[in-house]
């Protein structure tokens, strides 16, 4: 084909848009869902009823309109979750169950409307939707259950949690029920939740207390690495969890508290306030002091201080790699950790701290962060050196901890750099 016919061809294609005006292009009208949704969104029962009287599909479904697809947005949404989710629908909810909507209908994803009410802290539709039928156990394509999803609460709102979750229990959920990782309710509110409430409702409803993941993470270890409340912590402690149990990767308890030292997850958004609000500083401790009171739990209650994990790293080394508190390595030394213990890589803490902290990337408030570790850095490495850190260990690479602190920025022209570089003979 030439390129003039293919030129006449695709100006024949687009002449019935050229060619015709504005005003006689018709706009799409709205589907049954989208009336339902604008009428529910009002908040006034007189609107949705208005909706069932004009014969509109009180099932619809959300669906993709031509080529409008959102990134990331699951469809198929009947007027019933939408309305599940929202606090004040209530007298919404009971009207749709009552003119034929489907209690148990679910979206693209598998989500209900009882998981809807769920995910929202509503429990006056939880039990509304109980009542009428809604399966206590429906399950997610991600194996998400209403009560894993409560157990799990997206809000500090512990009441309305908790009695959600003693709803779902009393209608029959299964305690144990896990998600496409493998993870329990009492997994998922260890690891999210902000008081011990809702793991106390689990554990006395046979919840098992160690019950692993797919791969081998317990409860204990997510309440050491997620929130990191010590409250939940010691409460799994004094119903039996283990001190010393091991992930897929051989990592303990003890590991993960040390890892939670140097993750920024519960600090970024807060470090990002400090410079809007003065008084988040206070918050900032508090998170702040979590790992260091978790850690201190656990080798209190016997946790090994020199347990390694697949790549041989100890919670010291693990700690080193990148923590802002100098607090947590005098800690494990004092409890008894070697400080010249080698990875698989025969690298030290030393080593590990002379590299410095992994870097975060773009993330919002990351950068903060690592300039904290870069200011305690220096501090770290000559702690390490006062409690007798080896600087002259090689590792498998044939690299001393001085190799690695020169080609670490942050450390440029420091008094630890200096000391480094003294007792390194260099």
């Amino acid at each position: 084909m030439s390129y003039s016919t293919r030129l006449l061809l695709g100006l024949t294609l687009l002449l019935p848009l050229i060619t015709v005006p504005a005003s006689a292009q018709k706009s799409p009208q709205p589907s049954d869902y989208e009336r339902f949704i604008t009428a529910i969104s009002t908040g006034k029962i007189e609107a949705v009823q208005a909706e069932i009287d004009k014969g509109s599909d009180i099932n619809a479904r959300e669906k993709i309109l031509g080529s409008r697809v959102i990134y990331n947005k699951v469809y198929g949404e009947t007027p019933l979750m939408h309305a599940a989710a929202r606090g004040s629908a209530t007298p919404i909810v009971e009207l749709l169950l009552d003119n034929g909507a489907q209690v148990n209908a679910h979206d693209d994803s598998g989500v209900t409307a009882l998981m809807e009410a769920a995910k929202f802290n509503w429990s006056w539709n939880v039990k509304l939707l109980l009542d009428r039928g809604a399966q206590v156990n429906a399950r997610s394509n991600y194996g998400l259950t209403p009560l894993t999803i409560a157990a799990a609460p997206r809000y500090d709102h512990p009441v309305r949690e908790l009695a959600i979750v003693k709803l779902l229990l009393e209608g029959g959920a299964e305690v144990d029920g896990r998600d496409s990782n493998g993870r329990t309710p009492l997994a998922l509110s260890a690891g999210r939740s902000y008081t011990p409430d809702i793991v106390a409702l689990l554990l006395d409803h046979g919840a098992k207390v160690n019950a692993p993941d797919r791969n081998g993470v317990t409860p204990l270890m997510l309440a050491v690495h997620e929130r990191g409340f010590p409250e939940i912590v010691k409460f799994l402690i004094e119903k039996g969890a283990q001190v010393d149990a091991r992930s897929n990767n051989g990592s303990t308890p003890l590991h993960r508290a040390a890892q939670a030292s140097i993750g920024n997850r519960y600090r970024s958004p807060l470090l990002c306030m400090t410079s809007i609000h003065p008084d988040y500083r206070r918050d900032i401790e508090e998170v702040r002091q979590r790992p260091l009171e978790m850690i201190q739990l656990l080798l209190d209650t016997g946790a090994q201080v020199d347990a390694r994990d697949e790549d041989g790293n100890t919670p010291l080394i693990v700690a080193a790699k990148g923590t802002d508190r100098p607090e947590i390595i005098q800690l494990l030394i004092e409890k008894g950790a070697e400080v010249n213990a080698r990875n698989n890589d025969g690298s030290t803490a030393l080593m590990v701290a002379a590299r410095g902290a992994d870097s975060g990337g773009n993330i919002p408030g990351v950068t903060i962060i690592k300039s904290t570790r870069a200011l305690l850095g220096g501090d770290i490495i000559e702690l390490l050196l006062d409690k007798g850190a080896n600087p002259l260990a090689i590792d498998a690479s044939g690299m001393k901890a001085i190799d690695y602190a020169r080609n670490n920025k942050a450390l440029k022209d420091t008094p630890a750099l200096k000391k480094l570089a003294e007792l390194s003979g260099e």
